[in-house]
C-alpha cells in the first residue's frame, strides 16, 4: 500500500501523463503530475481532468490545507509591477 501524502508543498511540474489502470476500454484514465520540490525530491501527484488540462510542465504548483492550486507565474509577475 502506498502512503498518501497530504502535507502542504510547493514545487514545479516537471512531467505530466495519463495512464489506464486496467486493460479495459471502460476504465477512466488516471492523470498524474510529476512535481519537483525545492529540496530536489520529486513526487507524483494524482489530479483530476480539469487540473491536468490546466497544468503545464514548468508551472508552479502548491497544496495548502488539502487544496491543490496551480500558480500562474505570469499573473504573479504582472501583479508585482
Amino acid at each position: 500500500a502506498q502512503r498518501v501524502d497530504t502535507s502542504d508543498f510547493e514545487g514545479t511540474i516537471v512531467d505530466r501523463w495519463a495512464d489506464y489502470p486496467a486493460p479495459t476500454s471502460v476504465s477512466e484514465p488516471r492523470f498524474r503530475l510529476l512535481v519537483e520540490l525545492p529540496d530536489g525530491k520529486q513526487m507524483t501527484l494524482k489530479v483530476d481532468p480539469p487540473m491536468y488540462e490546466s497544468a503545464k510542465v514548468g508551472m508552479r504548483i502548491k497544496r495548502t490545507s488539502g487544496q491543490v492550486v496551480l500558480v500562474d507565474t505570469k499573473l504573479e509577475q504582472t501583479r508585482a509591477r
